[in-house]
């Protein structure tokens, strides 16, 4: 029912992922989801970016797992997580697909980690309160819009290539060409090891992946989530690559002038996948900000937090 030809394979491939021995695939509804839990502690889920997948959180949820229990889901069309349906093919379907997972597995997230996109899925879920998180952490965040006018021209080219059926072939053809993901990759400022160049090459190869990733491109309209942040409840905190070439990293002082409850932590010469590139790095500034957060809630008045 889910599987399509040329796609991923977990028979195939799925001992290629880090930490695939927790690995289970959960079916809530029409949707099929790629789901990695384990660890021991308070819950955290970890959300991905654009046309990543659970690969991209391996090194990171290993330094994690000592304490706090995980949940790491390849987001809809992504990885070994099937398709959803068209009209769940938007920030806000994806947030209450991802809501109804999390609610399936009964876990009730001390914080949601988002990188880029997946900040924006985390945020989108704690406005529309479909879940209760206390905090949200976002690694190089993408929560503002394109400025200029490449806030039109390129989630329009995005739109006429995921229209196009055999764009995601085309492009998944030429993700044979390590080169061609490497490059594409290094356009983020990030130098990323072999073995997730590879993973990266595979997900690119798989037409159903390309697909997903294009249509969240095409149709990750962000105008309302940036003038819905001023009702932000909780904190949102940030880790920034210095060196991101993907997000600007001035971007983040822009979202905390919105954001009335929001810390930001710097690391410098990292670039977008600053995550995988640092991972012992960006773990500290994760449990230092989870720590922090705990003592403002111990310490101040109820309801309020420190900036």
């Amino acid at each position: 029912m889910y599987a399509q030809k040329n796609n991923l394979s977990w028979k195939l491939h799925g001992c290629k992922w880090p930490n695939h021995a927790h690995s289970r695939m959960v079916d809530v509804g029409a949707q099929r989801w790629h789901v990695q839990q384990f660890g021991q502690g308070p819950d955290l889920v970890l959300l991905h970016g654009t046309g990543a997948s659970v690969h991209s959180w391996g090194k990171l949820a290993g330094l994690l797992a000592s304490d706090f229990s995980l949940t790491i889901v390849d987001l809809p069309g992504h990885g070994f997580t099937s398709a959803p349906r068209a009209q769940f093919m938007s920030l806000p379907g994806f947030s209450q697909l991802v809501a109804k997972l999390l609610s399936h597995l009964q876990v009730e997230p001390r914080a949601i980690i988002g990188h880029s996109a997946g900040v924006a899925i985390a945020v989108r879920i704690a406005l529309d309160k479909l879940s209760k998180p206390d905090m949200i952490i976002g690694i190089n965040p993408a929560l503002l819009p394109f400025p200029g006018p490449a806030r039109m021209i390129f989630p329009a080219i995005a739109r006429l290539l995921f229209m196009n059926p055999v764009t995601p072939r085309l492009l998944s053809w030429r993700a044979q060409k390590t080169a061609v993901v490497n490059r594409l990759l290094e356009g983020t400022g990030s130098q990323i090891d072999a073995q997730s160049l590879e993973l990266y090459a595979l997900l690119f190869q798989s037409p159903q992946h390309v697909q997903a990733t294009l249509a969240m491109m095409a149709n990750w309209h962000l105008e309302r989530l940036t003038s819905d942040l001023l009702g932000l409840e909780i904190p949102l905190d940030m880790i920034i690559g210095g060196s991101d070439m993907t997000i600007p990293p001035e971007a983040a002082d822009r979202v905390a002038e919105i954001v009335a409850l929001t810390r930001i932590e710097l690391i410098p010469r990292r670039g977008h996948l600053v995550h995988e590139e640092d991972p012992v790095t960006v773990a500290q500034c994760i449990r230092k900000l989870i720590d922090n957060r705990a003592i403002d809630e111990t310490e101040l008045p109820a309801g309020k937090a420190a900036n």
